[in-house]
């Protein structure tokens, strides 16, 4: 048979295929693969946090291993409390008795969507009406105008105060934090720099004495008896991190990320109970998403700069690395050294998103972003990077930071 009689053969075997292929389904979503693993099998989130942990050895890690079982933190309750947003016009008044709502929907307890879009608007909710943390010293502070204007409770266009949601506890009604509390300014993710969660702490206590520890923008979350607060970290770029925690206690990944976030819920509650598995993977897809919509590093003359002053830590499309001893940076370091998170080393943060970012250095030590950060004549210690370089490229670095 020539090769001229064999091509109509050929063409129709290649037709054939090409029909099997496009009526063949859409392979299956690796997040949803993943999300529905962790939600319906304990052993997925726990193989997810050893491999993840660092040093098993600090605190962190230490309770983490212990706890993180079927038998401990996994039989605690899931939470699933109806809530109603806290109003602006609420502020003076008792929490309210009526309104209150099933954020979550109609799902079974723990059940995910069953599609990335589903399960990003379901970490979407909850970034804005889970409770997080209930926090009754909010009450004394809700009912004063001024003191809530004080520790940064800022009415949104809606009037809803700073993401805080009233929740249904037993035995009555309490104000919480969201997520949205702490991350987010008026765009999801980006740190709340007015809120003071120190300050209602001290007012609710009618103590003055101690307010300023922390600051607006700044919370001290570890363990170790130790005063070492951290700023509010900016959620948008997490997906392009190396490392989650200051100190880079723990190997970013996405079911990772879903541990950290149902871990820090069951501790900020004392252990009473732990958020649904379906939520705590969600929120993280969620948080993965938000890098969507920051922009990739451009041309020009400063990406040339960068190259020569900052590549050398913040690499590729995600402006980040491995993290770097703690010594080679010379900031406040409190929190590194921390013995319940720290690894002797730092997170080198992803650059992405930073030219909205006022509040920089783990100790929210720099308050103007870029442009303070490379001010040869900066308050804050350390990070010397860039401060040595002619003012023109200087300038050139500071103009393509802002891009980002």
């Amino acid at each position: 048979m020539s090769v001229v009689r064999r091509a109509p053969l050929l063409l129709l075997v290649l037709a054939a295929l090409a029909c099997e292929e496009a009526a063949a389904p859409d392979a299956p979503d690796p997040l949803a693969v993943d999300g529905h693993a962790f939600v319906a099998e304990p052993a997925v989130g726990r193989a997810a946090l050893e491999a993840s942990l660092v040093d098993p050895t600090n605190g962190y890690s230490a309770l983490r291993l212990a706890r993180y079982t079927p038998e401990r933190w996994g039989a605690l309750p899931a939470w699933r409390p109806r809530v109603r947003a806290i109003m602006v016009h609420e502020r003076g008044g008792s929490p309210p008795t009526e309104g209150f709502e099933d954020w979550w929907g109609a799902r079974a307890d723990d059940a995910l969507p069953a599609d990335r879009a589903g399960i990003e608007a379901l970490g979407a909710r909850a970034f804005t009406h889970f409770p997080a943390q209930v926090v009754p010293a909010l009450r004394s502070v809700l009912g004063d105008a001024e003191a809530a204007t004080t520790v940064g409770l800022i009415p949104d266009a809606d009037g809803r105060l700073s993401g805080l949601v009233w929740v249904e506890v037993p035995g009555g009604v309490e104000p919480a934090l969201t997520c949205a509390t702490c991350h987010s300014d008026g765009v999801a993710g980006r740190p709340n720099m007015a809120f003071d969660l120190g300050a209602v702490y001290d007012l609710a206590a009618q103590s003055r004495t101690a307010r300023g520890r922390w600051g607006p923008g700044r919370v001290d979350v570890t363990g170790d008896g130790v005063d070492n607060p951290t700023a509010f970290p900016d959620l948008r770029p997490i997906r392009f991190q190396t490392h989650l925690h200051r100190a880079a206690t723990v190997r970013n990944g996405l079911l990772p990320l879903a541990v950290r976030i149902e871990t820090l819920m069951i501790t900020s509650t004392g252990e009473a109970w732990r958020p649904p598995r379906s939520v705590a993977f969600a929120l993280a897809a969620y948080l993965w998403s938000m890098g969507d919509a920051l922009p990739p590093p451009a041309d020009g003359a400063g990406r040339a700069v960068f190259d020569a002053t900052c590549a050398r830590c913040h690499a590729g499309e995600g402006l980040a690395g491995a993290p770097v001893p703690i010594d080679d940076v010379g900031t406040a370091d409190a929190v590194a050294r921390s013995p319940d998170r720290g690894t002797g080393r730092w997170r080198v943060p992803s650059l992405r998103g930073v030219a909205d970012r006022r509040l920089l250095f783990a100790s929210g030590g720099v308050r103007g972003g870029v442009e303070e950060l490379l001010d040869p004549d900066r308050a804050a210690a350390g990070h010397p990077f860039g401060l040595d370089l002619p003012a023109v490229e200087r300038r050139a670095l500071v103009g393509w930071l802002e891009g980002l």
